[in-house]
């Protein structure tokens, strides 16, 4: 049971490595690709949502969403409300852009885990689990 998370920790950069490789292609690294997605099954949405989803920094976000908009993937609309808040969306560009590295992602997890053989109950109940222990862990740092 101690060495659940150290598994994890060591899955994670092999994975991420694979993932940069799909990503390379695109100019784009997994950091933006996470923020990428979400705002795309997240839009419209706005920055402050983004950098809690994700659990990154807002300077942070804000720098990966500046880059996402240089490269014309996603853009920012003032609100008719609070002209201080933007909502983001993705571009037409960056929503094909997103369709297409989102099929290429998902085809490589699914070979990895028919490689593994990973049955359907084993992957449901490891993404319950990684869910429980994700929700934990932030619900911990916010109450720091």
């Amino acid at each position: 049971m101690e060495n659940f998370l150290f598994t994890y920790t060591n899955l994670y950069r092999p994975y991420i490595h694979h993932i940069n490789k799909i990503l390379e292609a695109y100019d784009l690294y997994t950091a933006q690709y996470k923020v990428l997605h979400d705002i795309a099954y997240n839009q419209p949405t706005t920055l402050v949502h983004v950098s809690k989803r994700s659990f990154i920094e807002k300077p942070t976000a804000r720098k990966i969403i500046k880059k996402l908009i240089e490269h014309q993937l996603v853009q920012a609309v003032n609100s008719q409300e609070d002209k201080r808040e933007k909502f983001l969306t993705l571009t037409e560009k960056g929503q094909l852009q997103f369709d297409e590295i989102h099929k290429k992602i998902k085809d490589f997890q699914n070979q990895s885990l028919e490689a593994v053989d990973a049955s359907e109950q084993e992957i449901e109940q490891a993404q319950r689990l990684l869910k429980k222990l994700r929700k934990h862990l932030i619900e911990e740092e916010t109450e720091s």
